[in-house]
């Protein structure tokens, strides 16, 4: 049997043959399927037992390998068997597409710019590294396999020394994290100890005499008996965990090819048994999947979809066999439009009462939208029509015949004027939406612009045929875009013909053009793999966004401009926040994309393929805009049903977390405010400035109740008591003060810190005031007195941060000095340091549990401690600038940082995986912090000044999947728009195939 089996793509059979030829000049076989047979369910198992048989899993990584099925099923078994993976990267791949079977390893890099010859050698070494244990274990695994192929029948069990060396094994793997047995060797190998007990047993029954030895027997047989019960709940557990593995793997597999099969998997895989593998592959698909409902199957390609003006109806057009009429809301077909040559274009009426569509073989058809009901149907054999709009005395149709082009009526038939100009055939022929100008393009390489009133050539200008795509009105029909030499595009003012601006930049034909609905931006879509969105009075390019294997088939705006979809070959389509160019969503399906267009509301993108449509939702993302400097501090109210935010501009701002409407602003400050937080009944809201004061404001009216005036410097903090009646401040003019919150009168002056003083914080009971800064001593005192309790001395630099533990007990200090620290409060006593970085922790608080301590320093990872240890648990890696916010979620399953590398993140502090990633700020994320119920997620920061529409802002985004495992059933229960099919259960579930057709699994898929 072969020592290494080789998982890879066909696309990268060189590579592979290159390694397998280096392995074998150092005598290592691999076994690598060089035939390319088709992947029948007797194929996968031969491959199956290849990987059972081999010490290792070598998995190449390229951008085909981490979409194929069949490497994806071959990952899932490795998985399954508790395989050694080793990743070999042989050309790049977007990390974010790689199961986390994979991404979790560290990767060999064995790229066309890699060492060959170095990466085979790093490759030797991982292959002999614990060498003895990966062959035993291979050695178990096959014995284990044939155990269970017979039937589990006894002969095939484990004997004398091999019994104990495969028992001394499984001590061992028990002890290493890194050395896991599977399910059926554990099962195998209690199975082998119970054959061997009972042959004891009959031994011992052939020399025993007399009822004591029956006795003993009985005995014997009852604890046997209950050890077998109990070693068998053993090996079904662990089959099942294993499965639950096996499908976790497969569903990561999935996500980048087909989100709601990762989906449908992991639903399976946590039902198997609630794995961590499961939870995570269940919480990355459902983030993944965005599908709420496919809309029915043309016969052919669906190519255009549209929306009438109040989104209730939804029309799709095909190349061939009309259009169909549906609910977009419930997914329910209203009517099939027939025609048999397809139809070129359809537009709803203002109204949304009527549609019309134009066919390719040139026929006219008004329907009624409500029931898909032909009204008129228009044909002129001479003349065919190219384009049809609304006017305001009903439809005006565009046709030609020949050079000559043709506006005319729908209803009377009345020519409204004839385009006389063109020299050789007229092409194409589009209408404003207004029907008061047409474009045409000719075979005599011209293009013209037409006013329909009078048939006045507005402006003629060249144009090559394959110099783009036509042209399009901007919707209100005052600007025209269209094709132009060198890949470009030009917009011209209608009513002049003039050019306004030239659009340059593309590398490749321009596929589609769309204006905004303000008519400041055009976005284009072309063969270059980009999409590009232009300022339309300037032609400068605002942002580009990439991320296409081949062409951009379309490009669509938001109805409120902030969000462009694009459809691309790479089956999928993607949503992009213009603010920053960061794709907040990618829709995939196994399936063709031709176009994508956003609802009238926005709630929802419409896309049209190769097997009909599909309804997908709009991720949620509120925009919290109005502040006009640096945005550096955001605070939910109790409920969750507000939130402040505080910035350089001196004045904060209070938000419905709902809707993401401003509430009030907070006028009086006139310095930068530094931080606001709500009273615990919600009822007022704290600030701090540099001003040198701090304010009580009413939280519902914006109104300032209190100026708490005395310091002498920036005040840098201000917190309520636990009951919202007293007030801390904390000042660099070396002092805290202790306020009436409800009176706003000082009641104690805290002296004795020797530098400016920058936090402060209550004790869960509110007996003790806790307060740190500059000077590298923390101090308690006594709430209701003002007295020193005691100083906390043994940082050698300013403390950065403090926070008591949930329980009262402890107190956690963050100091430049690199380290962090835990005091026991009775004592005032350190009991902990918490090491392990090169440069100053900025933060540190306690798990709600008061467990676990999470620090971040400037630029190190976000690590978690024992709290009572001070022993290093996790580190989060993942950022890659400074950090800027780290905390637990207020149950304590997760925890959020930021950072100023334009990402939050959301983790799971058991396993420090990540959770989810949120961006949107192109300079970074300033704060980041969960909802009270841990359901939302508020992020602030801000952008460069010159990237429109915003400066610096707050975001409000879901966080649904941050939830326990039975509500993320629940959740992706709901999410999933199908079951799995009878050959999907085949495959992923190793099901019996059924009887029909339909329940075989697939044959012949391509690696």
């Amino acid at each position: 049997m072969a020592e290494v089996f080789i998982s890879y793509s066909r696309k990268d059979k060189e590579f592979v043959r290159r390694l397998d030829e280096a392995l074998k000049r150092r005598e290592r076989e691999a076994w690598v399927d060089w035939e390319g047979i088709r992947p029948t369910e007797e194929f996968m198992q031969a491959i199956y037992g290849a990987i059972e048989g081999a010490d290792t899993f070598i998995f190449v990584l390229t951008p085909d390998s981490v979409t194929s099925v069949v490497c994806g099923r071959e990952i899932a078994h490795a998985v399954s068997h508790n395989k050694r993976i080793v990743p070999l990267v042989a050309r790049d791949v977007n990390a974010e597409a790689v199961p986390e079977a994979l991404a979790k390893l560290n990767w060999i890099f064995c790229r066309d710019s890699d060492d060959f010859e170095q990466a085979t050698a790093t490759l030797i070494t991982a292959l002999d590294t614990d060498l003895d244990w990966l062959r035993a274990h291979t050695r178990l695994l096959t014995r284990a396999v044939e155990w269970e192929a017979k039937g589990r029948n006894a002969s095939f069990v484990l004997r004398g020394d091999d019994l104990r060396e495969a028992e001394r094994w499984l001590t061992e793997a028990g002890a290493n994290k890194e050395r896991q047995p599977t399910a059926l060797q554990t099962a195998y190998i209690i199975a082998s100890r119970k054959t061997a007990a009972k042959r004891q047993r009959i031994t011992l029954g052939a020399v025993s005499f007399g009822l004591v030895v029956a006795v003993i027997l009985a005995v014997v047989a009852l604890f046997a008996r209950q050890e077998a019960v109990k070693q068998r709940d053993i090996a079904v557990t662990q089959q099942k965990i294993s499965a639950s593995r096996e499908l976790a793997a497969t569903s990561q597999t999935q996500l980048q090819i087909d989100p709601e099969l990762s989906v449908l998997l992991g639903i399976e895989a946590a039902q198997r048994w609630p794995t961590a593998e499961a939870e995570s592959a269940l919480r990355q698909a459902v983030l993944g999947s965005q599908l709420l409902r496919v809309l029915g199957s043309h016969e052919e390609n669906v190519r255009n979809v549209c929306f009438s003006p109040d989104g209730k109806y939804l029309l799709t057009t095909g190349n061939k066999k009309g259009a169909r009429l549906w609910y977009p809301a419930t997914g329910e077909e209203i009517a099939e439009i027939q025609e048999e040559k397809g139809f070129r274009s359809a537009s709803f009426g203002p109204d949304g009462k009527s549609i019309v569509l134009v066919s390719f073989s040139g026929t006219l058809r008004l329907c009624d939208t409500s029931t898909g009901r032909m009204i008129k149907d228009v044909n002129d054999p001479n003349a065919p029509a190219m384009s049809a709009s609304f006017a305001s005395d009903g439809v005006v149709v565009a046709s030609a015949a020949g050079s000559v082009g043709r506006v005319w009526q729908m209803n009377s038939r009345k020519t409204l004027c004839e385009l006389r100009g063109h020299q050789d055939r007229i092409s194409s022929a589009v209408l404003s939406p207004d029907a008061a100008w047409v474009f045409t393009q000719g075979k005599d390489n011209t293009a013209r612009l037409w006013e329909t009133a009078t048939g006045r050539n507005v402006s003629t200008w060249n144009s090559q045929e394959n110099q783009g795509w036509g042209g399009v009105f901007s919707p209100d029909g005052t600007l025209l875009v269209h094709g132009a030499p060198d890949y470009t595009a030009v917009i011209r003012n209608v009513a002049t013909g003039k050019m306004i601006s030239e659009l340059r930049g593309h590398n490749g034909g321009i596929k589609h053009y769309e204006f905004s609905r303000d008519n400041k931006f055009v976005v284009t879509a072309s063969f270059d793999g980009a999409a590009r969105v232009w300022e339309v009075a300037t032609g400068r390019m605002v942002v580009e966004v990439r991320g296409f294997r081949g062409l951009v088939a379309y490009a669509s705006f938001s109805p409120d401009g902030k969000f462009v979809v694009t459809s691309d070959s790479d089956n999928a389509a993607r949503i992009w926040q213009l603010a920053t160019g960061d794709a907040i969503a990618v829709l995939r399906a196994p399936d063709t994309f031709n176009s994508a267009i956003f609802s009238p509301d926005g709630a929802s993108v419409v896309s049209g393929g190769g097997k009909g449509a599909r309804v997908w939702r709009v991720p949620r993302r509120l925009e919290l805009r109005g502040h006009t400097d640096i945005l550096w501090h955001v605070a939910w109210s109790p409920d969750g049903g507000s939130i402040v935010t505080a910035a350089r501009d001196t004045v904060p701002r209070v938000w419905d977390a709902a809707t993401g409407k401003q509430l009030s602003e907070l006028h009086g400050h006139t310095g930068a405010v530094w931080g606001a937080v709500f009273s615990p009944d919600g009822k007022r809201i704290l600030t701090a400035s540099s001003d040198h004061s701090a304010r009580v404001w009413n939280a519902s009216t914006g109104e300032c109740l209190h100026v708490l005036a005395g310091h002498t410097d920036e005040v840098g903090s201000a917190a309520f008591s636990p009951d919202g009646l007293l007030a801390v401040t904390t000042s660099r003019d070396k002092t805290a003060r202790f306020w009436n919150a409800t009176s706003g009168a000082c009641v104690h002056e805290l002296r004795g810190h020797t530098d400016g003083v920058l936090f402060a914080a209550f004790s869960p009971d509110g007996k003790l005031i806790a307060t740190a800064g500059l000077d590298p001593t923390a101090r308690l005192w006594d709430a209701a007195t003002g007295k020193p309790v005691a100083e906390l001395k043994g940082h050698g630099k300013g403390i950065n941060g403090i926070a008591f533990s949930p329980n009262g007990k402890l107190l956690v200090t963050a100091s430049e000095d690199q380290t962090a620290r835990v005091w026991d409060i009775s004592s005032a006593q350190a009991t902990a340091v918490l090491r392990g970085y090169n440069d100053g922790v900025v933060s540190a608080v306690f798990s709600p549990d008061s467990r676990l301590v999470l620090t971040a320093s400037h630029y190190s990872n976000p690590l978690i401690f024992d709290a009572e240890r001070g022993q290093e648990l996790i580190a989060l890696r993942g950022h890659s600038g400074e950090l800027t916010s780290a905390t637990f979620s207020q149950d304590g399953r997760f925890v959020l940082t930021s950072a100023d590398d334009q990402k939050a993140i959301v983790w799971d502090p058991a396993t420090g995986n990540q959770v989810m990633q949120l961006r949107g700020f192109q300079r970074g994320v300033a704060t980041a912090a969960f909802s009270p119920n841990g359901k939302m997620i508020v992020t602030a920061g801000w952008d460069p000044a010159d990237r429109p529409p915003i400066y610096s802002s707050a975001q409000i985004v879901s966080a649904e999947v941050c939830c326990p495992l039975d509500e993320l059933l629940a959740l992706a229960s709901r999410r999933v728009t199908r079951s799995l099919t009878g050959a999907e259960r085949v495959i992923y579930l190793h099901e019996p195939a059924g009887q029909s057709e339909s329940d075989k699994p697939s044959q012949g898929v391509s690696r």
